[in-house]
């Protein structure tokens, strides 16, 4: 395992890569002002506290903190243009709407229910806004609507493609370009899909994958390489979860050795949403002679 001397230490990266601790902390706290605002409705208190002053303040103060890590997060790069647009200004939106209200706070006119609800209100949809657009980023769109009934899956986002299960073991009656779909679908899109795109590398349609792979040459195929590292390899991928076990490694490198085609599927895994809109249908597509590129810099 590689560990940066303090002379390799980039510091804004180290602070970026804070930004899933740092986002949680105003999310929380916002519930907590809201609370204690109920509270203070309920109960009719004449004055603004000071622990409502300073909860708000907090709270406003870590918002910032959150939107300045992950402005720096973004830097890494890896992300959709247009989302992550989006997410990192309502983001900063949100921390400036709690820092007019943490302003407005010191002074009378918090007092009224009015103004309140003028703050709370935007901070609150401006968070669950930027906090759904940070999940999509992460996880990918089909994160919470995959699984989710189908009234919900409809509201939470695109529903995932039907696809049909495939099973290592069963060689027999899955080819290895299935399984090999199969693990790029479940073990590879959320890092390397339409919406995210680590080391600026894409695995979700077929001419991103021939960037990685050199058919008939499964020891010269970068993909090949990092799945067959040592499990306490910096560099293996997935560098989450477990690693794949032999029977998918060696039914990858059957794919690649016999030409790393992946049609024609009848019954073809989809891959990443929307990711074929405007690529080469897939049974038209082989790897064989594209020229592969270098992945460092990945996961």
């Amino acid at each position: 395992m590689h560990i940066a001397t303090l002379a390799e230490t980039d510091w804004l990266m180290f602070l970026g890569r804070l930004h899933p601790m740092f986002v949680h902390l105003p999310i929380g706290m916002v519930a907590a002002v809201v609370l204690a605002e109920m509270v203070a409705f309920v109960k009719g208190a004449e004055k603004v506290s000071s622990t409502r002053k300073l909860l708000l303040w907090a709270t406003a103060l870590s918002a910032c903190a959150s939107a300045t890590a992950g402005w720096f997060l973004a830097q890494e790069g890896g992300y959709a243009a247009d989302l992550l647009f989006w997410h990192r200004w309502l983001g900063i939106a949100m921390a400036g709407v709690l820092v007019l209200g943490a302003l407005i706070a010191l002074t009378t006119k918090w007092k009224s229910v009015m103004v309140r609800l003028l703050v709370l209100g935007p901070v609150i949809g401006l968070m669950t806004v930027t906090g759904h657009m940070g999940g999509t980023m992460t996880h990918g769109e089909t994160y919470l609507s995959r699984y989710a009934p189908p009234i919900l899956a409809q509201l939470l986002g695109p529903a995932a493609d039907e696809s049909i299960e495939v099973s290592v073991g069963e060689h027999e009656a899955t080819s290895d370009a299935q399984i090999v779909l199969a693990l790029l679908r479940d073990r590879c899109y959320e890092c390397h899909g339409s919406t995210k795109q680590k080391g600026k590398l894409r695995l979700d349609t077929p001419v991103d994958v021939a960037t990685v792979v050199l058919g008939g040459d499964a020891a010269g195929s970068e993909l090949f390489r990092r799945i067959s590292l040592a499990h306490d390899d910096y560099d293996i991928m997935p560098p989450e979860g477990e690693p794949l076990t032999d029977d998918e490694v060696l039914a990858v490198m059957r794919w690649i050795r016999d030409g790393a085609e992946f049609g024609p599927l009848p019954e073809v895994l989809p891959l990443d949403d929307g990711a074929l809109e405007d690529e080469v249908p897939i049974e038209d597509v082989s790897v064989e002679d594209a020229p592969a590129e270098d992945a460092d810099g990945g996961d």
